[in-house]
């Protein structure tokens, strides 16, 4: 081993120099110590100014700052505003904003009338075309007020014709004979039989849309009463063309003609009404589907049976008024 300070030869086991009594072993570990120290130190230094810094205060400010405020306050506007405009006013917006994909537009008078002809032809797409209009209560409710409208005016008219035509068996001929008297129709109670028929017929059709309104609560379903409305009044146009206006028109002419119409209405209108209220109150499983169908249908012809019942008996009554009055 040659010392580093004079440059003389030691030996290996030697601790300090034999010529200048530098130690040998000491060098090595002070000036290697110092050195090491010193480059740690500059190295760890930068590397912790220069990582610590870009990675640890950029990070929490660019994900902290974006995520907590952006999401939470544009999602709760946006989110509940449209929620409460939704449930009164998405139905009007469907047919009053013109230029959209499913515009309506809204119906008038006159576009009652035609549709109460165009169910005659084509039910299921004439409905279809207004639907957009039968999804808030106004049209609906007019929908059912000129049905059962038309339905008493057709009642008055009977009545009128009944009470004008007397009939009375006559003992010098041994026969009925019919006059006409147009004086009896001041005894006709024109209030009572245009306020009880009108209400009479329009709760008949209020009264199937509230059965199905109930029945589809029982199953857990959130149905649209005025569409159930619609639908209830629509079924009903059929019977009464058919049913109550063609039917003792055709009468006149050949008394079996009258009941095929009448039966012809009914069976058109429960048919119109099995299609479209099996496609608003929609049901997967099918034996339900039709045990639905048989309980809202016999609970309301129960309580139209009481209802027709009462009505018949007052009309017999009144007839065999005016054949022995």
């Amino acid at each position: 081993m040659n010392c580093p300070i004079c440059g003389a030869f030691n030996s290996d086991s030697s601790s300090f120099c034999i010529h200048c009594g530098e130690a040998l072993g000491g060098n090595k570990g002070v000036n290697s110590i110092p050195q090491n120290n010193q480059g740690n130190v500059v190295s760890n230094q930068p590397q912790a100014q220069t990582y610590s810094q870009p990675q640890a205060q950029p990070q929490t400010q660019t994900y902290s700052q974006p995520q907590a405020q952006p999401q939470t306050q544009p999602q709760t506007q946006t989110y509940s505003q449209p929620q409460v405009q939704s449930q009164w006013q998405a139905y009007e917006q469907v047919y009053e904003k013109e230029g959209t994909d499913n515009y309506v537009p809204p119906m008038i008078i006159s576009d009652y009338f035609i549709y109460l002809f165009l169910i005659l032809l084509k039910p299921y797409t004439a409905f279809k075309n207004q639907e957009g209009n039968f999804n808030t209560p106004k049209c609906p409710a007019i929908l059912a007020s000129i049905i059962a409208g038309i339905m008493t005016l057709v009642t008055l008219i009977k009545t009128m014709i009944t009470t004008v035509i007397e009939t009375h068996f006559s003992f010098s001929t041994y026969d009925y004979e019919t006059e006409i008297n147009f004086s009896n129709l001041a005894d006709i109670d024109y209030i009572s039989v245009i306020g009880k028929n009108f209400l009479v017929y329009l709760g008949m059709i209020l009264a199937i849309a509230g059965v199905y309104f109930l029945g589809s609560l029982i199953l857990k379903r959130q149905q649209n009463f005025a569409r159930l409305l619609s639908i209830s009044a629509t079924s009903f146009i059929s019977y009464v063309v058919l049913g109550m206006i063609a039917s003792p028109i055709l009468g006149l002419v050949w008394e079996p003609l009258s009941i095929f119409a009448m039966l012809i209405g009914l069976v058109y209108s429960i048919a119109l009404f099995i299609v479209l209220i099996n496609e608003e109150i929609k049901i997967e499983d099918k034996d339900i589907k039709i045990y639905f169908n048989v309980a809202c249908l016999g609970a309301f012809g129960i309580i139209g049976y009481y209802v027709m019942q009462e009505i018949l008996m007052s009309s017999v009554i009144s007839s065999i008024g005016n054949i022995f009055g």
